[in-house]
């Protein structure tokens, strides 16, 4: 992923106050900028993971925690089910 595709998305979430950016300097001595989650960044968070993790759970149920769908037999094949 390169810059052109990351600072437009930091932007985006520094616009919806979910990180802050601040300015520092760097071990180069140049200015750079630093970003932190802010407290309703950290609730957006929490609630993305879990419903990530739901999601997790339904897909593992439906092709199990190797993430190939469940077969009895392994010459089967997802026509045959």
């Amino acid at each position: 992923m390169g810059e052109g595709a990351v600072y437009p998305v930091l932007h985006r979430l520094e616009a919806r106050e979910l990180i802050a950016g601040y300015w520092r300097e760097g071990e180069t001595g140049r200015q750079r900028k630093y970003y932190r989650l802010t407290p309703r960044g950290r609730r957006c968070l929490a609630e993305n993971r879990e419903q990530w993790s739901s999601l997790v759970r339904v897909m593992e149920i439906i092709l199990g925690p190797t993430g190939l769908p469940h077969l009895k037999n392994p010459l089967q094949t997802l026509d045959d089910k």
